[in-house]
């Protein structure tokens, strides 16, 4: 484990007296009194640097070892005793924590219980109490064989890594095991959309919707598309917030009137995509891994793959963060003539006991994109977007029948 951060937050912390008669805690409560009653309204800036960056540093060391001691206390459960039934639940009773942040504790200590380098790592100062947080919070729905896999990788990672840029390789992680497991948050995220349209006692209409990363970068891009600042000199010129809720409503008047210009048989929007090789190629996690939807962060494989299929799609190909191998035009791999001949084929979803209409249908490949980049008529059928997400994201497999030509679906990881 490399040790550089340890030794940034611990490097100037003052060491006790060692006596093992003397309290731990009675030296704390004795340094805190000290620290209230300095007067420090005649101090240099440098000197209140100074004592802003060593408090700090012992803040972080003190919040190590509390996640550390909940860890011990929560084996034991000696949160039971008078009679809790959980930990967090005793925590937000006995001590001055809500019980939202009680709960990220016992998340984060049990993640430092059971895995032996992230506790070292922790009690070294190799890491920060918050990046063991994302990674308990990453870790849970199922993915803890796979954390246990990459924990060495992750915790070097986090050892040279600042707070921020060590959430987005957690959150590439994330959507990595989420591909491995075939249980993508993608699918979790496009099952839980919803948009509520409800009017207020004065007749406004308030909108509360979530999206899917695909469905929201899709909104983004056609809201930023439809976006015109007002000019410099306007008197009265709109927010940001307002611009959007103008141009959404333009989109609303071009789908109701057909004014767009070149209608396909469904409108699609562009959507920007970086993913390097290796991810593209299905290769190992590692913290250098990413495929992103610009705008909106990391997303599953599994998503990139299945806009892979029919999208406006601008990818950039890297190796590594800052090498870039290809920049794609903005093509949509699916030709017109292409998709009238499906329409007029499959004319709907041709999932089973499916009837989606087509305009409301993706153009998927049966041989993924990425194993066989060719678009033959033969290799595409239509999925509306709700079974396009299950057979890329979720347990489906679909294949063509070879003497029939009927399609064959059936339960199993897709590839």
């Amino acid at each position: 484990m490399i040790a550089s951060r340890g030794d940034r937050l611990a490097h100037d912390v003052p060491a006790g007296d060692d006596r093992v008669d003397v309290d731990p805690m009675e030296q704390i409560r004795a340094g805190v009194a000290r620290l209230q009653d300095e007067d420090r309204r005649q101090w240099l800036p440098r000197e209140l640097t100074a004592r802003l960056r060593d408090l700090a540093t012992a803040r972080e060391r003190l919040e190590a070892e509390y996640v550390r001691l909940i860890a011990d206390w929560d084996r034991r459960q000696a949160w039971a005793v008078d009679g809790s039934l959980s930990p967090s639940a005793w925590l937000a009773h006995h001590t001055p924590v809500s019980s939202p942040a009680a709960k990220k504790s016992v998340r984060t200590a049990r993640l430092v219980r059971t895995h032996e380098s992230t506790s070292e790592a922790l009690a070294a100062g190799a890491v920060s109490v918050t990046q063991i947080e994302q990674l308990a919070r990453a870790e849970g729905r199922g993915r803890g064989e796979i954390f246990t896999e990459h924990e060495e990788t992750l915790l070097d990672a986090a050892s040279l890594m600042n707070e921020d840029d060590f959430g987005v390789v957690v959150k590439r992680w994330q959507s990595m095991a989420d591909d491995q497991l075939g249980r993508a948050d993608a699918r979790h995220m496009f099952e839980n959309r919803y948009l509520y349209l409800s009017t207020t006692f004065a007749g406004a209409v308030a909108v509360d919707g979530l999206l899917d990363p695909e469905a929201g970068a899709r909104l983004q891009a056609a809201l930023e598309a439809r976006v015109t600042p007002d000019p410099a000199d306007d008197p009265e010129p709109r927010s940001a917030a307002q611009l959007r809720a103008d141009a959404l409503i333009d989109l609303v008047e071009e789908a109701a009137t057909g004014t767009t210009s070149a209608r396909p048989s469904r409108v699609r929007t562009s959507v920007n995509v970086v993913v390097d090789l290796p991810t593209l190629q299905g290769d190992e996690w590692t913290p250098r891994s990413r495929a992103d939807l610009v705008g909106i962060g990391p997303v599953a494989r599994e998503t990139v793959a299945r806009l892979l299929c029919d999208s406006y799609l601008t990818r950039v190909i890297t190796a590594g963060p800052s090498q870039v191998l290809d920049v794609g035009r903005s093509t949509r791999f699916v030709s017109e003539p292409q998709r009238a001949a499906l329409v007029v084929r499959d004319e709907t979803c041709v999932f089973p006991s499916c009837s989606r209409d087509h305009r409301w249908c993706d153009a998927h490949h049966l041989t993924f994109y990425e194993h066989d980049p060719r678009t033959d008529l033969e290799n595409l059928v239509l999925l509306c977007r709700r079974h396009h997400a299950m057979v890329h994201e979720g347990l489906w497999t679909m294949k063509r029948d070879c003497d029939s030509g009927h399609i064959i679906t059936g339960r199993g990881p897709p590839r």
